[in-house]
C-alpha cells in the first residue's frame, strides 16, 4: 500500500476514534502546540472560517481531505 494511502487511513482512524469522542480537543491542542490562531489555521489549510468554527465547536467533524490538510500543516 502506498505511503500516502496508509497515512490517510491513519488520519481517518484517528478522526473516527478520537475526534468523535471529543471533537474540538485535537484541533485546540494543535493550535496551542503550533501557536496558531483560528485565522492562521484557516489560511494554511484553505478551510473557510465558518467551517473551522464548526470543527472547533464540535458541531462537525472534518472531511478526510480537510483532516489531511490540517494534519500536514
Amino acid at each position: 500500500m502506498p505511503y500516502f494511502v496508509s497515512n490517510a487511513y491513519k488520519v481517518l482512524y484517528y478522526l473516527l476514534t478520537y475526534v468523535n469522542i471529543n471533537r474540538n480537543k485535537p484541533l485546540e491542542e494543535l493550535m496551542k502546540n503550533k501557536r496558531l490562531s483560528q485565522a492562521d489555521l484557516c489560511r494554511g489549510t484553505d478551510i473557510p472560517t465558518s467551517l473551522m468554527s464548526n470543527y472547533l465547536n464540535g458541531k462537525k467533524s472534518p472531511a478526510l481531505s480537510n483532516a489531511l490538510a490540517i494534519d500536514t500543516l
